[in-house]
């Protein structure tokens, strides 16, 4: 087993044990992206040591409401199950695809559901599409599409890259913005936001999504030399702002650009080190994916109760008026579920390059 697998390991099964003693977590987007990244890895390790928990968690949301892109995500967990032949939750699966085709999509973006959706959020938040959407709500029909050879969800989610780029990413720097404000009277052509304060781990979202998508729907597929293109174009970007010590920073333009962030880190090796495995990235790059790699095991710290996860930001939100604050004032929470399902990522990722 590779060193950063095993050190993985060591942490998920750490958590879990933590999880299994406490209230079932939330249904969205960060714990849905763990429960995913632990399936995957229970599949690599040829046993089911951590169904006790997912089955617990999803048993726990049977009802939960599918309203928006972020409690869509969990249903890449539920579909992980189906495909390792436990069935049990496929009609949630089910509900989160009807939801993506039946939200309708914002004004001036076609294609593209306002990533709030109809939940609370959306009552105060202007109606936007959010970077994040491109791993949790792109990657899920291009997987049960796979799956099902069902061509509409792998068409719908092979065209999400280029719609979401079309909002989202900058020409100059070739870095994404964390959001788009759909048209309204104060904008009525839609606006970036923020449009000059990039935020890592959206990029990192981006550059983790695009080989995952590539994978599902095929090097064949008409949308995918598209995506290979853009895939590239982020990783140069990305490149020239790694630091030293093989992570990113907080915010990835300007100053100050706060700590370096483990969740953006992890995401972004996983992006590379995929996408050299399937050819749509130079071996130029498996040094940097390397140290990046290296800098998020380094944020596996032992303690009294096992491994831990530190150095991810917590849950951040395009704040209006005073954006770059917005993402530096966000404090670091340990084993943030969406930073252990980047770091378990990131070493699947290493696994799967290696053998």
């Amino acid at each position: 087993m590779r060193p950063a697998l095993q050190r993985t390991v060591a942490l998920a099964d750490a958590l879990v044990g933590r999880l299994l003693d406490a209230e079932p977590l939330p249904w969205t987007w960060g714990p849905g992206l763990l429960g995913y990244a632990l399936a995957r890895l229970q599949h690599r390790l040829a046993d089911r040591r951590y169904d006790p928990y997912l089955l617990r968690y999803c048993r726990a949301h049977l009802d939960t409401a599918m309203n928006s892109s972020d409690t869509v995500a969990p249903a890449l967990l539920t579909a992980e199950l189906t495909r390792q032949q436990v069935p049990e939750f496929d009609h949630l699966t089910t509900r989160a695809l009807a939801y993506l085709r039946g939200a309708p999509a914002l004004p001036g973006a076609p294609g593209v559901p306002n990533h709030l959706g109809s939940s609370g959020y959306a009552r105060w938040y202007p109606d936007s599409a959010w970077v994040d959407s491109l791993m949790m709500i792109g990657i899920l029909p291009a997987l049960v599409g796979a799956q099902r050879h069902d061509r509409g969800l792998i068409d719908n989610a092979a065209a999400l890259p280029q719609r979401l780029a079309r909002l989202l990413r900058d020409d100059t720097t070739g870095l994404w913005a964390h959001s788009w404000w759909a048209p309204a009277w104060h904008s009525p052509g839609g606006r970036r936001f923020p449009a000059t304060v990039y935020w890592a781990r959206g990029n990192g979202w981006v550059a983790a999504a695009l080989p995952m998508l590539l994978e599902a729907i095929g090097l064949d597929h008409p949308e995918a030399d598209g995506i290979v293109q853009l895939n590239e174009q982020t990783a140069l970007a990305l490149a020239s702002r790694q630091r030293p010590e093989g992570g990113w920073t907080t915010v990835l333009t300007g100053r100050p650009r706060g700590h370096q962030e483990v969740s953006a880190t992890a995401l972004i090796a996983t992006g590379w080190l995929t996408s050299i495995r399937l050819g749509v990235l130079p071996p130029d790059y498996l040094e940097r994916a390397q140290a990046a790699l290296g800098r998020a095991m380094e944020s596996i710290v032992d303690g009294a109760c096992g491994p831990r996860l530190v150095g991810v930001s917590g849950p951040t939100v395009p704040v209006p008026l005073v954006p770059r604050l917005g993402y530096l004032a966000v404090p670091t929470q340990p084993d943030a579920p969406w930073g252990v399902a980047a770091v378990v990522s990131a070493a699947l990722a290493d696994d799967a390059l290696s053998g």
